[in-house]
């Protein structure tokens, strides 16, 4: 991703939201999750600022971000 700020789910929710359920469309359309994952996962809300925060608290960033996945 060129501009990751730019899918900040706080600062962009719009974007960020669909770039995810890309993300999910294309892992539907090569068979990596099943149709109910996928439907399960884009009617998932987007983290918040606090959901953010308390992960980053929690310890790593790159933990935190994977633990949002």
């Amino acid at each position: 991703v060129a501009n990751p700020t730019a899918f900040d789910p706080v600062a962009h929710p719009a974007a960020a939201k669909a770039r995810r359920d890309l993300a999910l469309q294309n892992m539907l359309a090569q068979h990596y999750i099943s149709r109910a994952q996928y439907q399960y996962s884009i009617a998932q809300p987007l983290p918040t600022a606090r959901d953010i925060e308390l992960l980053w608290r929690q310890g790593d960033g790159a933990v935190a971000q994977q633990k949002l996945l």
